[in-house]
């Protein structure tokens, strides 16, 4: 979860430490001090409010040391702060000018655990936007090759993201919330999906395949990939992947790009294979006008 989600905490261990809680993406125990406790109309105003969105892979607060909580806090694409428009330019956010900064706030908790509301400076070179992008198939792949290279990292280990996570930020980005984790995005009903069945020949998946537009996604057993585009071999996919890319490659271990056509599943033979649902978020352009 990224900093200012919000959370509604329905259970709690008997020692205090757990608090189970259900997200707007999935439902899990959170350790009960990374949560702030306030009102449900507070807590709802200050969502309602969001609107500055991080569209770099990363972006951090300005450094203040008058401030340490709101101090260099890692941002990573998708998260969305309420912004003070409004902010004086005569004042100070923490020690520092506003002039070459947004003016954000960040949620805090209280050492008794209550929500307390501050203002932060994220600077105006960072990739950010004013709302989400404007969700087309062209910001997709742009917010896409954002990550290109980074390392991969399963529920956000080493500061990265595994594959969900990866195609999940960057739709969040466009405003468009996936759900987290490869099955139920891939179960998800509010996507157009087409499942491929297990019985399937290699023709008929390939048939399935070419006709996918970039930013569509490509799901197999417990792995999501991005279409990007087309050539004489097929589809190329963009993917965050701790496996080979393709026989006789070492293992990429990041975000990497990858004829799809090329990669092997699990048991030696080829992934396309085992494609079990294509998903298109986006809705493909009218023929007529295009």
């Amino acid at each position: 979860m990224f900093p200012g989600t919000p959370v509604a905490a329905i259970h709690t261990t008997t020692d205090g430490r757990w608090q189970f809680v259900i997200t707007p993406t999935y439902a899990a125990w959170v350790e009960t001090d990374a949560i702030a406790f306030g009102p449900r109309d507070v807590v709802l105003d200050y969502v309602g409010r969001a609107t500055r969105t991080v569209t770099g892979s990363q972006e951090q607060t300005v450094f203040t040391p008058e401030c340490p909580a709101v101090s260099k806090v890692v941002l990573d694409m998708g998260a969305v702060l309420p912004e003070i428009r409004a902010w004086p330019l005569d004042e100070a956010v923490n020690g520092q000018s506003a002039v070459a900064g947004h003016v954000v706030e960040m949620p805090l908790r209280d050492p008794d655990g209550s929500l307390r509301i501050v203002p932060a400076l994220l600077p105006r070179s960072a990739d950010t936007h004013d709302g989400p992008l404007p969700a087309t198939r062209g910001n997709v792949l742009r917010q896409a090759f954002k990550f290109l290279g980074e390392r991969y990292g399963w529920g956000h280990d080493y500061g990265a993201r595994d594959c969900s996570g990866f195609v999940g930020e960057v739709y969040r980005s466009l405003g468009i919330l996936l759900p987290r984790n490869t099955r139920d995005q891939a179960a998800c009903e509010a996507f157009d999906r087409t499942p491929v069945a297990a019985e399937a020949s290699r023709a008929t998946r390939l048939a399935e395949l070419a006709g996918l537009l970039p930013g569509d996604l490509v799901y197999v057993p417990g792995h999501v990939m991005m279409v990007v585009g087309h050539d004489r071999s097929g589809a190329w996919v963009i993917h965050d992947t701790h496996g080979s890319p393709a026989g006789g490659v070492p293992a990429a271990n990041g975000v990497v790009v990858s004829p799809l056509v090329s990669l092997e599943g699990p048991g030696g033979g080829s992934l396309v294979d085992t494609v079990t649902v294509l998903v298109r978020i986006l809705p493909r352009p009218d023929r007529k006008t295009r």
